[in-house]
């Protein structure tokens, strides 16, 4: 990594046993040795957000794209000591970019896997076009689109953009950056947060949003975070606070005072439907870290 490079995002391979993190290019360690492993780079070394498909498949943002590679794992001589590394399968596997002309910068995205059947045109089932199963990618960035991407179709266009004025909710559209998307641990919701101050909750069996989540926060909304159980989300913003509200109603049933602009938060893995009234969140900010313990009102299920 180069002198000086900060890391942008970091996540975990879902069994664990890797860490991936964005800087000036995409690296990747090994957990349990806390080793590097290797990284790869693209057309644009800069890399902002990545996220993890199934097995070694990895999606990261680089400049106006997201690009996904299928990693392979295995083992090379370094000064005569045997090494693990890790490097794409054939550099490259997809490439999604802005449909803007010019291309604007991608600034987050996010895997899914699709749990509904392809909606059917007329039908109010207007889901995404990938059967139930599949793998998607969602992008988010500077042009104020959400899109989502069938990973094993073409990636000439988005099966859907979220909040279009085609009949998936109208008016539901994004004013501003859209920073992160974040699915619910059930895949059937998305979480969306943007300059524009109002985070929205989509419901994928549909396209369209659930909520708005409209008049709390004042300033812009940098990150957010769904509870394991999908009862709950919360949302981070430079307003000096992050809000906790219901997917079920769009509520806010928490505030959270933090005093410091907010860059990160998330649930610790309690399950509302073992613990109903309880939840931990941990709130990163400029300035640290807090941990929040809440009591909260007994939130019903979203209906899905």
């Amino acid at each position: 990594m180069k002198s000086g490079a900060g890391i942008w995002s970091l996540a975990f391979s879902n069994d664990g046993s890797m860490l991936a993190g964005c800087s000036d290019a995409l690296y990747f360690w090994s957990v349990p040795e806390g080793e590097p492993l290797g990284r790869v780079t693209g057309e644009s070394n800069n890399c902002l957000d990545c996220c993890w498909g199934l097995g070694l498949r990895i999606a990261a943002v680089q400049g106006t794209a997201v690009r996904l590679w299928t990693l392979e794992r295995g083992i090379e001589r370094v000064q005569g000591v045997s090494q693990e590394c890790v490097k794409g399968n054939i550099e490259l596997t997809k490439r999604i970019k802005s449909k803007k002309n010019p291309p604007m910068a991608v600034l987050g995205c996010a895997f899914f896997t699709a749990t509904c059947p392809p909606g059917k045109e007329g039908d109010g089932t207007e889901g995404p076009s990938v059967a139930a199963g599949g793998e998607v990618i969602v992008s988010v960035g500077v042009d104020k689109e959400v899109r989502l991407w069938d990973v094993n179709g073409s990636n000439d266009k988005p099966v859907t953009t979220l909040g279009e004025e085609n009949g998936y909710g109208i008016g539901s559209k994004h004013n501003g950056h859209v920073f992160r998307a974040v699915p619910s641990p059930c895949c059937r919701f998305l979480l969306t947060v943007s300059s524009d101050r109002v985070p929205r909750i989509w419901n994928l069996s549909t396209n369209k949003a659930s909520h708005l989540l409209a008049g709390a926060h004042e300033l812009s909304v940098q990150c957010g975070a769904f509870e394991a159980s999908s009862r709950l989300v919360v949302t981070g913003s430079q307003d000096l606070t992050a809000r906790v509200w219901s997917v079920a109603n769009g509520n806010c049933v928490a505030v959270l005072e933090v005093k410091a602009e907010v860059v990160g938060v998330s649930f610790a893995p309690c399950d509302l439907a073992a613990n109903p009234d309880m939840a931990v969140v941990c709130v990163t900010t400029v300035a640290g870290m807090q941990i929040w313990e809440l009591h909260v009102p007994a939130v019903d299920a979203p209906a899905l």
